[in-house]
């Protein structure tokens, strides 16, 4: 008699198999191995429950195809606040549906623990391993920070904003710019709310990338809200090329939004 049998048996009952779908989809989602193909050769996988949302912002909705049609498609780049690897992995699908066959290179950040298995496997399964390389860090000053692990895209290194608390390395700019070194095409910056770290602790890496493109917070750690940050463009030599519209957080009296910017220093 086959080890299976008794199981298909179970499974037969329609209040038991949903049971059991429920304890693989909450407790034991990357066991189900989903990966979805996205066009000219690539693959996304989607590791956990919440992967699903920021893989629909970024791959379905376009949440960032205003912003880079406002500039050429970059061939080198890094991405902080990488996440799962979707915003990375939208641009080198536009590179290859445009037709460019140069090699990418790309720095994907971040200090998401759970990042430090899921990323490698996406570079290697898209046989990326010779053009990306992946650091699980976070930014900012010293040598460590508290990172603060949620769902849903919402980790931090903000106090007060709950989550797990993990003690993280920061990978500051001369580490970033050993890993891949001379200028960058674009910085894509997405770190709920310590975009100004970024800005005023990495000015070297922001001097040498031609474009910054930049999720802000209104609670960034700066405290001046989105107009703060522009000044702080502004006194980097950046002028900013587009600005969304402002989306107010659910429940909240808080509002994110995005801007791209140049380097007048490449122009």
């Amino acid at each position: 008699m086959s080890l299976w049998k008794p199981l298909y048996w179970l499974l037969s009952f329609k209040s038991l198999r949903r049971r059991m779908a429920f304890q693989l989809k909450y407790r034991y989602f990357n066991d189900l191995a989903i990966e979805i193909p996205i066009g000219e050769g690539l693959i996304a996988t989607l590791p956990y429950i919440d992967s699903s949302d920021s893989f629909s912002e970024i791959m379905l909705q376009g949440e960032y195809s205003e912003f880079l049609n406002k500039i050429e498609l970059p061939r080198k780049w890094i991405d902080i606040g990488c996440h799962m690897g979707y915003f990375s992995l939208y641009v080198e699908r536009a590179r290859r549906q445009a037709g460019i066959t140069t090699p990418s290179h790309a720095i994907l950040i971040d200090a998401d623990s759970r990042t430090s298995n899921t990323i490698p496997h996406m570079i290697s399964r898209n046989k990326l391993e010779d053009q990306w390389v992946y650091q699980n860090a976070a930014i900012g000053v010293g040598k460590f920070v508290t990172f603060y692990e949620n769902d849903y895209m919402s980790s931090t290194t903000l106090e007060g904003t709950g989550g797990r608390p993990v003690k993280i390395a920061i990978c500051n700019q001369e580490e970033v710019e050993r890993m891949i070194p001379e200028d960058y095409d674009l910085v894509k910056i997405d770190v709920e709310g310590s975009e100004w770290d970024f800005l005023d602790s990495y000015k070297t890496l922001i001097e040498k990338s031609q474009h910054l493109l930049l999720e802000w917070h209104s609670w960034h750690s700066g405290g001046g809200g989105v107009q703060q940050l522009r000044e702080r463009l502004l006194d980097l030599n950046f002028s900013i090329l587009h600005e969304g519209s402002a989306i107010k957080v659910e429940g909240e009296e808080r509002e994110v939004g995005l801007i791209i910017a140049k380097n007048e220093r490449f122009h």
